[in-house]
């Protein structure tokens, strides 16, 4: 009856899934696949979710971000800030700014011509076989700081890897 209520009621599925979560953290014997009641609540939720399909969240605005970098930085944390700043602006996944190393952030290449005139970050290196692809199976994934709005960046992109060897983490997380 909860999930009819909550579908009629226009709850996401999501209001179903933390319900049944939480029945069986606390209940864990509810889970079993004799009992009736959970396993028709389960297909309930699957009927859900089916009719209201989640939805994406509007990212933080752009001061928003700046303003948690300056922060960061008023507190002495310019490596974090800095990291902040890389995933907003290269869209990183949560994993994958600690997954970046100093070589995966490629100075611009003055005399190599204008194709070559940006910083660039290079995903998902395949350096050997033990080397694990994106999440779209791709690797060695360019992106390119490009943006007029965004070079300021680059003298800060050119402290933070200079003098650093380049198997050394991008971002050193505490």
């Amino acid at each position: 009856e909860f999930m009819n209520a909550g579908y009629l009621e226009g709850e996401g599925g999501y209001v179903g899934s933390r319900l049944l979560a939480a029945l069986s953290y606390i209940r864990p014997e509810l889970g079993r696949p004799c009992d009736m009641a959970v396993h028709r609540a389960k297909q309930s939720l699957r009927g859900w979710k089916r009719l209201t399909p989640g939805f994406s969240r509007l990212p933080l605005p752009w001061e928003v971000v700046a303003g948690v970098a300056m922060l960061m930085l008023s507190e002495g944390l310019w490596v974090e800030a800095m990291g902040v700043l890389i995933s907003v602006i290269f869209y990183l996944r949560p994993g994958e700014l600690v997954q970046l190393r100093v070589r995966s952030l490629v100075p611009p290449l003055l005399a190599a011509g204008p194709g070559h005139q940006h910083w660039t970050l290079i995903m998902d290196k395949q350096e050997n076989e033990s080397s694990k692809p994106s999440k779209t199976g791709v690797f060695d994934e360019s992106l390119i700081l490009d943006l007029d709005k965004y070079q300021f960046l680059a003298p800060a992109l050119a402290k933070l890897v200079a003098d650093r060897p380049p198997s050394a983490p991008l971002i050193d997380l505490p």
